[in-house]
């Protein structure tokens, strides 16, 4: 027997461990056993300090007689698992359960990896000496893949210690040219990795020089950012790669900052296994900090056949409820609700919530638990404590939930302490209602199954007064109407105007500028982005009426007309309605219209994607020396920007409908479509949309309805506009008026911030506060280009607005005073009801040319639907009433000092067909005030009887004699 011979070698990295590892392999013939003496002598300062708050929480006494905090427990370890456990609900009882505060560990186990070479997030592997078993590598005859990064060729049977080692030697071009694999394998009770499956030789040649930065990979760029997720642990993955690109002038790709942020959050926070292990120690810090805290664990039984270690358990479930919550459950509304939510990560587990209110409702957090999912087993645990320790002895507490069957059964089990007398347990409505919305998908049934018990309780205003109209003949959509909804006190809403684009177009080359003229769509171009006012426009919305198309103002009706669109944007009124089919084969017509065909992903049905069409067509690819194909391509790409971005925007906000693409193949003819008809009828239906009280968008061109209310209305004007155009050497053309509101400022600061300063400014209008006619003042008149005021015949017809699926009526003889004429009594509008219910969804193969073949003939024959009436010269004899609607108010207060159900007759004709008021309106004109004001005659009355009396003649005069 040879003697035993002792060797002395210093280890200081796990390659001297490799070493020693490799020379006993060699000689293993001749020696046996190899010890090891191990000196240890780096002192770690963190034992001392879990040792010194372990013994910290020992000296603090808790208060639950439940659970005992150890000092040993830091160096027990919990096993945590995912299946849902076996127990009977039957035997649920506190004697089952272990409590203790320990740190938790969750299992791994590494798989066989078919594509070693995927870039998945894998958790550091411990070092090199947990991963060796000396006795086990007696027997390994195998070979370990070179330790060098220069690995050669890898061959079937080829060994490596770690997955880690064997990623290293992967092709730098793996992922992006070359497309080699192999398949390795970590067989079970080993610790290497083998090569099971090895194709071919490897046959990927760089034929051109590498800009990949193979040193910079994810471990790398990890220990660069170890501070910035320090701080921030939820920073951006764009500013890791910015950091990067500013330190090492490389820009990494997405997915390997990706992967390096989460090993850095690894490296810092830990990962799944330690933050479970960390857990107990969390909640024992929350108890010690924080007495009267009750922190309670339950832990799974051990398996059979699994050997029984006193350091290890099994995770199941956790419950705590904070001791300020505890305390302040007395205080708050007899009402617990409870809710649950599934968690993210690795370990994919319930979060069990339970909430109640205070008297000014706000949410107060009563008790949590994360289980193993919404099992029976799990409802009964949480619900027993969250009685136990939250709600203690307190009767008739109502439970709130929905209708999930574990807690249906949890409920009803009367060991939980939830039925009467203890609780009563009811349904979330809101639950309830979203059931209903997805068995029927009526989103106004589900609002009015929501607010029935605001209905039932809430005292109607109508008790008060009737809001209007009287008669229901003209406003019969009043009910589903945004005032309605103010009038009844539901909480305000303030509408989002969408657009496809923040950003002007810009100016464009001279080649597209001469064709921007000849096709009409020159004024637009002209225009610059400002930001928009929701609240303003929201405020208008609640005054449009779907009935009328007109803003029904306490003066009289008014409305955007062909008229506006003209001079303020400058488009064509008069020609070919915009319709066609929309069942093309767009891309061949990009192909043929465009020059392009869109990327994959960018072209869905007729929606191209706004973003591919500006990167596509910016003007900085638009060649030097361009074609005239090349022109009329980035032309149509241009007028296409203007469509989709401000003209016609949808919802959507990234998309714009090619279905008025073929109307610009050919350019010489553009300019007799009646681009302006189109803009006016799709905000006219945007519009109609906007007054139902559940939508909260609106699209359509929010830029004429802006410039509209400035020229209109002066008090809601941000600033005075300039008739001075600055460019005008350039383009040589006047800009349309609606320029002269843009070429200030790029940001403008909006007149008012609210929703209720705009109600209220637009409630107490004047008569000498309102623009009827902003266009004849000698100071503008001079600044309207010629090209904005051909065919201005057409802005007084009665005539249907088209484009493609939609049709809009355009009421001028409502609103005479805005061309200079006498207001009389106008004929009912046109019922359109069916019209509202067309869209283009479902009907992708209509010929719209065919479907509104009848509204095109009418539409052609403009001519003879143009309205008239004599020249306004003030007040006229026969339609006082119905001209100034806000002195028939003031008839109304002054009547109501001596004949109270007369002067409200007069307060319901008032809104009968022509204002139906809201909200502060009607409180503000229901009281006395005998003050001598102008009536609608214009004279100063010191008498009401004078005023009873013509009140009077006005409703004889109007065929409404009472």
């Amino acid at each position: 027997m040879n003697p035993l011979r002792y060797g002395q070698f210093h280890v200081g990295e796990d390659s001297d461990f490799q070493f020693v590892i490799e020379r006993h392999l060699q000689i293993c013939s001749e020696f046996g056993l190899m010890e090891f003496y191990v000196e240890i002598s780096t002192h770690d300062i963190n034992i001392d300090i879990e040792n010194q708050l372990s013994s910290d929480y020992n000296t603090q006494p808790t208060p639950q007689t439940d659970q005992t905090l150890i000092a040993s427990s830091s160096r027990l370890q919990i096993v945590g698992t995912c299946q849902p456990p076996t127990e009977d609900l039957g035997k649920f009882s506190d004697e089952d359960e272990y409590e203790a505060s320990v740190p938790i560990r969750m299992s791994h186990q590494d798989k066989e990896d078919d594509n070693v070479w995927e870039d998945v997030v894998e958790e550091e592997l411990a070092n090199f000496y947990s991963q060796v078993d000396v006795e086990r590598a007696r027997g390994f005859t195998g070979d370990f893949g070179p330790r060098s990064d220069d690995v050669g060729e890898l061959y079937e049977g080829m060994k490596f210690p770690t997955k880690a080692a064997l990623r290293r030697h992967r092709c730098p071009k793996f992922g992006k040219e070359c497309a080699w694999r192999l398949r390795a394998t970590q067989k079970v009770n080993t610790y290497h990795w083998e090569i099971t499956i090895c194709p071919e030789k490897h046959k990927c040649v760089t034929m051109t020089l590498s800009q990949d930065h193979p040193k910079l990979d994810s471990d790398v760029i990890a220990s660069f950012i170890i501070s910035m997720v320090t701080l921030e642990p939820d920073v951006s993955v764009a500013s890791i790669i910015e950091r990067m690109n500013t330190q090492f002038q490389f820009e990494v790709s997405y997915k390997k900052a990706w992967l390096a942020k989460h090993k850095a959050i690894t490296r810092v926070f830990g990962n799944w296994e330690s933050s479970y292990s960390k857990l107990p120690r969390w909640m024992a810090a929350i108890q010690h900090f924080l007495p009267g805290t009750v922190v309670q664990f339950c832990y799974k039984p051990r398996p059979r056949g699994v050997p029984s270690d006193p350091n290890i358990r099994i995770f199941q479930r956790v419950f705590w409820a904070y001791k300020p919550c505890i305390d302040a459950f007395p205080h708050l509304k007899p009402m617990v609700q409870v809710d649950g939510t599934f968690l993210y990560g690795k370990y994919t587990q319930t979060l069990l919530i339970a909430s109640s209110q205070d008297g000014n409702s706000n949410v107060v957090p009563l008790a949590f638990a994360i289980v193993e999912g919404e099992t029976l087993e799990a409802w009964a645990w949480f619900l027993k404590r969250v009685r136990l320790h939250v709600v203690g002895e307190r009767h008739n507490i109502c439970l709130i939930s929905d209708r999930h069957p574990s807690i249906l059964s949890a409920v009803s089990d009367p060991r939980t302490m939830w039925q009467p007398p203890y609780g009563h347990h009811v349904h979330c409505i809101r639950h309830l209602a979203s059931n209903l919305n997805k068995k029927y998908s009526d989103s106004n049934l589900k609002d009015l199954f929501v607010n029935i018990d605001f209905h039932r309780m809430a005292v109607p205003r109508q008790t008060i007064i009737h809001p209007g109209p009287e008669d229901p003949s003209l406003l019969t959509l009043q009910n589903k109407h945004i005032s309605e909804h103010v009038w009844q006190g539901y909480p305000e809403r303030v509408l989002r105007c969408r657009r496809s684009s923040k950003d002007h177009p810009g100016l464009p080359p001279q080649p597209i500028l001469n064709v921007l003229k000849q096709t009409g769509f020159y004024g637009v171009s002209r225009l610059r982005y400002f930001e928009f006012d929701n609240a303003l426009v929201s405020a208008l919305v609640e005054r449009w009426r779907p009935e009328t198309h007109t803003f029904h103002m306490p003066q009289g009706e008014c409305t955007i007309t062909l008229q506006d669109v003209a001079i303020l944007l400058g488009l064509p009124c008069v020609g070919v309605p915009i319709v066609g089919r929309t069942d093309l084969p767009w891309a061949t017509v990009c192909e043929g219209l465009l020059g392009q065909t869109p990327l994959e992903g960018k072209l869905k049905g007729q929606r191209l994607s706004m973003k591919w069409l500006d990167d596509t067509f910016s003007f900085a690819n638009f060649p030097p020396n361009p074609t005239a194909v090349d022109i009329e391509h980035f032309a149509r790409a241009y007028i296409l920007k203007l469509i989709g971005g401000y003209l016609m925007p949808d919802k959507s906000s990234k998309e714009v409908y090619l279905m008025y693409l073929p109307l610009l193949a050919d350019l010489t003819a553009v300019r007799t479509f009646s681009w302006g008809s189109a803009v006016l009828a799709y905000l006219y239906r945007e519009l109609c949309n906007a007054t139902d009280p559940n939508t909260s968008d609106i699209s359509g061109c929010m830029v004429l309805l802006h410039l509209w209310a400035w020229d209109r209305f002066p008090g809601l004007a941000p600033h005075q506009p300039h008739f001075i155009d600055p460019q005008l050497n350039v383009f040589g053309d006047l800009p349309p008026l609606g320029y002269r509101w843009t070429c200030i400022d790029v940001h403008y600061h909006q007149r008012y911030d609210t929703l209720k300063k705009y109600r209220l400014l637009l409630d107490s209008l004047k008569e000498d506060q309102i623009k009827w006619r902003p266009y004849d003042e000698d100071h503008v008149s001079q600044q309207i280009p010629h090209y904005c005021i051909d065919n201005r015949h057409i802005w007084l017809a009665n005539v249907p607005l088209i484009c493609f699926h939609i049709v809009e009526w355009q009421y001028s003889d409502r609103v005479l005073r805005h061309f200079g004429m006498d207001q009389p009594i106008p004929e009912n509008p046109v019922d359109i009801d069916f019209l509202h219910t067309l869209k283009l969804t479902g009907n992708i193969s209509a010929n719209w040319f065919i479907e509104h073949q009848f509204y095109i003939h009418v539409w052609n024959n403009w001519q003879a639907r143009v309205a008239f009436a004599p020249p306004y010269h003030g007040f006229g004899t026969h339609v006082r009433v119905y001209n100034n609607l806000r002195n028939n108010l003031d008839l109304t207060i002054h009547c109501k000092s001596r004949d109270d159900d007369l002067g409200k007759h007069v307060l319901h004709y008032a809104s009968n067909g022509k204002v139906p008021f809201i909200g502060s309106i009607y409180m503000k004109h229901i009281g006395i005030d005998t003050r001598a004001t102008k009536n609608a005659f214009g004279e100063l009355h010191k008498n009401a009887h004078v005023c009873l009396k013509r009140v009077i003649l006005a409703f004889a005069m109007n065929g409404k004699s009472n």
